[in-house]
């Protein structure tokens, strides 16, 4: 078994209570605590992503990101997607169609939105619901990633090329 960190288990937790009781208040409403909890909730699962986060080949933080982030998001989508169809076809008062149309549910899928969109141009885009997190940690991580493995190699050639030159400062160290 891995070596865990008992305060970030600790931090995830509180962050998941957190949601919970934010979906459930909400800012919706206009209730000051709910909106208080969604100025936190999400953040602190970015931050700690950060936290943990580990250098890796682009390909392979890709691959992993598809495996845990994008295939549960999609998979969901997928099931939506279906049951909407279902529901439309099949007028049934227990069964509400999610999406409107096949062409909405698409564009959700591909927006990723958690609630209805603001945007400059208008766009009516039907939200994908509470799996938009996935899609959002997905392009956050590739980002990051490629930023972080820009970074240290341009820092690398940096650092050499300092040596080579001579540097007094760093070759002390």
């Amino acid at each position: 078994m891995r070596n865990r960190i008992e305060w970030i288990d600790i931090a995830k937790g509180i962050a998941i209570l957190a949601v919970v009781i934010g979906h459930t208040l909400g800012p919706y409403n206009g209730q000051f605590f709910g909106s208080l909890i969604f100025a936190f909730h999400m953040p602190i699962f970015f931050m700690l992503s950060g936290y943990l986060y580990h250098s890796r080949p682009a390909r392979q933080e890709c691959q992993r990101g598809i495996i845990n982030l994008l295939l549960p998001y999609l998979a969901t989508a997928v099931v939506l997607l279906v049951v909407s169809a279902i529901a439309r076809l099949l007028p049934n008062p227990l069964l509400n169609a999610y999406f409107p149309s096949w062409r909405q549910g698409l564009i959700a899928t591909a927006y990723g939105a958690g609630s209805a969109v603001f945007n400059p141009w208008h766009w009516q885009v039907q939200p994908i619901g509470a799996v938009w997190f996935l899609l959002s940690m997905f392009i956050a991580l590739q980002l990051f990633n490629g930023v972080m493995l820009l970074t240290v190699r341009r820092h690398q050639r940096w650092r050499q090329a300092i040596v080579r030159g001579g540097c007094s400062l760093c070759s002390q160290s």
